[in-house]
């Protein structure tokens, strides 16, 4: 009878100190190790009545054992296992279970390449591992929102242009998957990893040089703004249902929002643009030689002081209500999370988070 292995169980391999790498640069919260995907995606390796593996899942595994203490021998061993899983996707048919091996093979080896920093190449390997799993889930499947993630984080990284696109595609996926009803901390949490990330208050290390010429990549204030509103919504709809183990995530969720909030009107405050001041009374037009010369100075062009109602700092009265408004809904957003936050510490038994929280909004504030 055929028995179906737990893919995202790997056993402890000896410590290997003297090889460590010391190149490492990437975090958990940054991209994690993606075993654990392979509990929702993998649906189809089994070993038949032997317990022996495939050559592609038996070098995977060989390799994610040795991720986390020497992963040049990790990546070879990942290597081997793509370029096996390569071998078997020919013919007009493909196997479910060949795409599953590569789609898995790939996005190890992708992981192994964010352990050594090469951030460019674990982004190529990270986009042909969802390739292959499109080919199993299909293309719109929640069950693909932390990799893609991950994979957006990456190219986040690598200062990829396009991927402002891929981010607003992969929140419609997040809202589309709420509508039917379905819950996932996980995928709430990787909303929360894009937005860090893009925000420069998570991964800062990891980026790129820019080329020459290259463009650095700023991602609107708005769209991180979404992803944290996002995150934060599902998070507290998924704790008043009944999951467990998401308080101290959502505190950590909180506290970096918090703490982007404070950057990103702090810099609103700096880089605002000096306001319009009311134009000068004109009292007479200047003689003129001619008609055409009457025409250019006497028309409608000439702005009078009855038209500029004159507000604070030189502004419109108008303006200084908008702004009023607006400030005013941002302050009462962020003393709503600072209340929430003050909850969660009371709750969690941890220090309330100091005006310093959120992780680097130096580099924060410099990418709005």
């Amino acid at each position: 009878m055929a028995t179906r292995t737990k893919p995202g169980k790997v056993p402890a391999g000896p410590p290997e100190s003297s090889q460590a790498n010391v190149s490492k640069v990437s975090d958990v919260h940054t991209i994690p190790n993606p075993l654990p995907y392979l509990d929702k995606l993998a649906t189809s390796e089994e070993v038949g009545n032997t317990p022996r593996p495939s050559p592609v899942q038996d070098s995977f595994f060989k390799g994610m054992r040795l991720i986390n203490h020497n992963s040049a021998k990790a990546e070879k061993h990942l290597v081997i296992a793509v370029k096996e899983a390569q071998k078997a996707l020919k013919g007009p048919k493909v196997p479910k279970i060949d795409v599953e091996r590569m789609a898995y093979a790939c996005m190890g080896l992708g992981y192994a390449c964010v352990i050594k920093g090469n951030v460019k190449k674990a982004a190529s390997c990270y986009t042909r591992s969802i390739q292959f799993w499109c080919k199993i889930h299909g293309p719109t499947s929640e069950l693909l929102i932390p990799l893609m993630a991950d994979n957006i984080i990456l190219r986040i990284l690598c200062n990829d242009k396009n991927v402002k696109k891929a981010i607003k595609r992969l929140i419609q996926l997040h809202q589309a998957a709420v509508s039917k009803g379905i819950r996932s901390v996980e995928n709430a949490y990787a909303l929360f990893r894009i937005a860090a990330t893009a925000s420069g208050q998570r991964g800062s290390s990891m980026h790129i040089p820019l080329e020459d010429g290259q463009a650095k990549l700023v991602i609107k204030t708005s769209l991180i703004k979404s992803l944290y509103e996002l995150s934060v919504a599902h998070l507290e709809t998924c704790s008043m249902e009944g999951e467990k183990n998401i308080d101290k995530k959502l505190y950590e969720v909180l506290t970096l929002f918090e703490g982007f909030l404070k950057a990103a009107t702090g810099q609103k405050k700096v880089t605002s643009a000096p306001k319009v001041t009311a134009a000068p009374k004109v009292t007479a037009a200047p003689a003129v030689e001619s008609k055409e010369d009457e025409k250019d100075v006497g028309g409608k062009d000439v702005v009078e002081e009855k038209d500029v109602v004159e507000g604070k700092d030189g502004g419109t009265k108008d303006e200084d209500s908008k702004d009023e408004e607006k400030k005013s809904g941002e302050d009462e957003e962020l003393a709503a999370i600072t209340g929430k936050l003050a909850s969660l510490s009371t709750k969690l038994g941890v220090p309330a988070p100091t005006s310093k929280s959120g992780e680097d909004l130096t580099v924060a504030r410099t990418r709005f």
